[in-house]
């Protein structure tokens, strides 16, 4: 394991390396650190990561670049560590929102030039029935090791609920827990995974818990109850047709299309 000090300026040079794209030298380092280290001292840390295997240099008298070895220390050890907010996550949700509706803004402007073209009342109707089988779970932590921000995506929409447990949860317990159920969705082995679980990380386990609570809000999203639209355009062309010139008929069937519009 490389000590403090060469962990430091190794994350510096990634992260400099990542905003420029331009080789890294001491000059460029030397004001980076809250306790103040001079170019010399540096330098000679520069030349015995590059030994290690964690910079390269491109040219004689240019500055080092991190190695695939460095980027896989930073990703893995060195990375400040990253938690979504709830209002960024209450916006992805927006985003995701929208975009559902882009298919229903579609399904009107289908049915609008439909009935220009055929001069007649044209309904559409977007099925959303079938679509909630959870194809995927995501797990997102939220301030700390105990709240998760659970996202299950279906073929119809993306759904979301704030998920508390009474033990801690590491990030790695919930990227395993994660992986653990989607590939039991993918297998339609959900039902099995519990047992799983607790035998693995034990029935008193914050990560026992969340399984839990993860395949209720599997359970809950999948079992909403189904639903339709319909989308209604050019009812007043009915009037058009000889059948509803009688007021009393086309009254009936504009009201009907009112109501399932």
């Amino acid at each position: 394991m490389l000590p403090e000090r060469k962990r430091n300026i190794l994350k510096a040079i990634v992260e400099s390396y990542i905003d420029t794209a331009e080789p890294v030298g001491s000059k460029t380092l030397a004001g980076h650190f809250s306790q103040p280290l001079s170019s010399a001292t540096i330098r000679n840390e520069m030349s015995e990561l590059e030994e290690l295997g964690y910079l390269e240099k491109p040219h004689v008298s240019a500055g080092r670049v991190p190695s695939y070895q460095a980027y896989r220390l930073y990703v893995n050890e060195l990375m400040d560590s990253y938690r979504m907010a709830k209002g960024e996550i209450d916006r992805l949700q927006r985003e995701l929102r929208d975009k559902m509706r882009e298919l229903d803004n579609i399904m009107l402007c289908v049915s609008r030039v439909a009935s220009r073209l055929t001069d007649h009342t044209a309904v559409s109707m977007l099925d959303r029935r079938g679509g909630k089988e959870v194809r995927k779970i995501e797990l997102v932590s939220i301030g700390d090791r105990c709240s998760f921000a659970a996202v299950a995506i279906t073929g119809h929409s993306v759904e979301n609920r704030v998920l508390r447990v009474y033990e801690p949860v590491s990030d790695e317990e919930a990227a395993a827990l994660t992986k653990a159920v989607n590939l039991a969705l993918a297998e339609r082995k959900l039902a099995q995974l519990p047992e799983v679980v607790r035998c693995h990380a034990g029935a008193g386990s914050g990560m026992y818990q969340l399984c839990k609570k993860v395949i209720e809000f599997i359970d809950t999203t999948e079992n909403a109850a189904d639903t339709s639209e319909i989308y209604i355009d050019g009812a007043a062309r009915l009037l058009n047709n000889r059948e509803y010139h009688d007021a009393e008929k086309a009254r009936d069937l504009l009201n009907y299309i009112s109501d399932s519009g």
